[in-house]
């Protein structure tokens, strides 16, 4: 995957406002993969906020869920005033700091 390393991946993050987590190292980022990771946590018809990535869209579009995507540029971190993915960004905060000491 471009502008990765061999020592980064990408990491799934589920987060919503009733405390649900999941941190999940999918096998690749197809729709079909990220679904059914998804499927058990976020209910059909939810606000899904990510960051763009196609298969996120995918993913909305066929489980029928509002996307919003929203950007890492100044000003394009929330959209429609209360949609952002700053609980993420938080957790993969949490998760650097605990993983620094074993790298």
């Amino acid at each position: 995957m471009p502008g990765r390393s061999k020592w980064q991946m990408h990491i799934l993050t589920v987060a919503d406002r009733g405390g649900v987590r999941l941190f999940e190292r999918p096998p690749n980022r197809k729709s079909a993969t990220l679904e059914c990771a998804m499927k058990p946590l976020v209910p059909r018809y939810a606000v899904l906020c990510s960051d763009g990535a196609s298969a996120y869209a995918k993913v909305a579009s066929q489980r029928g869920d509002e996307h919003f995507v929203i950007g890492s540029k100044l000003g394009k971190r929330i959209a429609a005033g209360n949609h952002h993915i700053q609980n993420v960004n938080s957790l993969h905060a949490h998760y650097d700091k605990f993983i620094r000491p074993f790298c």
